[in-house]
């Protein structure tokens, strides 16, 4: 964290959270008084305030500047989509060729650490206040771990060595080296260890717009199987499954606001994501700003489902253009379906379950879980009797095309499981094996001399 960076998170929190400000961030409806209205003294006062401070904080999930620059750029960044125009930054995150001075890494990174400054906040702030009642000071504690969590998860896949900032004091953060991930990792784990202990199974408002129990335990198993911890990878995605609050839903479903699938959600006033208006043509006969990589659409088996639900196509000038289709809303169109941008869902746990048995040798319950979602999408099961090896690709199949462009899934996996130089060495021409991480924003690099730069920028 950075002394400018710190300056402003001080003035956000002694006077107005400034993230009410922001044009793309919106106050959750069920708050009252508005958070926007809060000054520094009273966001811990009673319950009704400081649930509004912590609501805000899942906003920035669900905004341009994370969202918007996150989505699309990172699968540019890897084999999923290629730009339909040639528009500077799309490019250059397609060619691998990310500048230092590029807007979208400084605003990912700027608004993770915004995140994690106001976590860390609460977690100061929240023991001292006695007008929050007890209950809701540990439902508030489990979140803004969970939360910390989650953007340390984004910095650290991205960027590598980052500052753990687990202060709000100035002196302490302006210039923190870039620690190591392993040592991210561990916090990750204690934090989401922490929220799963702290918050009830049940969601705290209606809709799942706030983290429970199921969301830190979710979390968590994406962040054992990340680490090789196989054992509570599979312990974890049983809980979650095992909780009987999730079911796999259709396939046209799965996106729709408070499906039975997902697990957490951004919520939004508007009915329809971001990324949805991203992903889908503006109007009729318009090309859409991203189509599907030709790799990823051929990844798709015949007769698979998810091929005709979760991609359309348009026809412009004789070409024809795939585009992501699992958020089908770019506007308010009054039809009753609303979309709210999904952080964590069903389907994935049954895969990380799966990678974590066939890991332990477990292969037949492996198979199980890989069938539970080719089933769903019409396709049919893979057989028993596979070698540890074929089943372990076939996950990998299954993830691609099961998680494609949602948060950063595919680049992601193929950097965990070492595949990643020699898939995108042979689809992207100018991809080096640096480009597994983003470069330091250069703007940070200025604020503090303690951090340096990734190899390859």
């Amino acid at each position: 964290m950075k002394k400018k960076t710190i300056a402003l998170y001080l003035l956000m929190a002694s006077g107005v959270l400034s993230m009410m400000t922001m044009p793309s961030c919106k106050k959750l409806i069920q708050i009252d008084p508005p958070a926007s209205q809060l000054t520094g003294d009273k966001v811990y006062a009673d319950d009704n305030s400081a649930i509004g401070a912590v609501s805000n904080i899942y906003t920035w999930f669900e905004n341009y500047d994370l969202e918007g620059n996150l989505m699309p750029y990172v699968s540019l960044y890897v084999d999923e989509i290629y730009p339909t125009t040639a528009d500077e930054e799309s490019m250059m995150y397609y060619n691998n060729a990310i500048s230092v001075d590029d807007y979208s890494i400084s605003n990912v990174w700027k608004y993770a650490y915004f995140i994690i400054y106001e976590s860390n906040a609460m977690l100061e702030n929240l023991p001292a206040s006695t007008g929050i009642t007890p209950a809701v000071k540990m439902q508030l504690e489990g979140e803004a771990k969970f939360l910390r969590a989650y953007a340390y998860y984004f910095l650290i896949n991205l960027y590598g060595n980052v500052p753990l900032v687990l202060s709000t004091n100035v002196k302490e953060t302006a210039s923190l080296p870039g620690d190591s991930t392993s040592d991210i990792y561990k916090q990750i784990v204690q934090d989401l260890s922490d929220a799963e202990t702290d918050l009830p199974e049940a969601y705290p408002t209606q809709g799942k717009t706030r983290a429970n129990k199921w969301c830190a335990a979710s979390l968590l198993a994406r962040i054992y199987l990340y680490t090789g911890d196989w054992k509570d990878a599979e312990a974890q995605s049983t809980e979650v499954i095992n909780s009987g609050q999730y079911k796999l839903d259709s396939l046209d479903e799965v996106f729709a606001s408070n499906s039975k699938e997902t697990i957490l959600e951004c919520w939004n006033q508007n009915g329809y994501t971001i990324t949805g208006s991203t992903y889908l043509p503006g109007s009729a006969g318009e090309a859409p700003l991203y189509a599907i990589d030709t790799s990823l659409l051929n990844a798709f088996e015949p007769g698979d489902r998810r091929k005709t639900e979760w991609l359309d196509s348009v026809v412009i000038s004789g070409s024809v253009y795939y585009y992501p289709y699992k958020y089908q809303l770019n506007s308010n169109t009054g039809g009753g379906r609303t979309e709210y941008t999904v952080l964590l869902r069903l389907g994935e746990q049954y895969l990380i379950r799966a990678e974590a048995r066939a890991q332990q040798n477990n292969l037949t319950e492996a198979v199980a879980d890989l069938n539970t979602i080719r089933t769903r999408a019409g396709l049919k099961e893979l057989p028993t009797g596979l070698s540890q090896k074929e089943i372990l690709a076939a996950i990998a199949q299954e993830r691609r095309v099961e998680l494609f462009t949602e948060w950063g899934h595919r680049f992601f996996d193929l950097k965990r499981t070492g595949q990643i130089d020699a898939v995108l060495g042979t689809s992207k021409p100018f991809w080096k094996t640096t480009d597994q991480l983003y470069p330091i924003p250069q703007n940070e690099l200025n604020k503090n001399p303690n951090l340096k730069q990734n190899e390859g920028y």
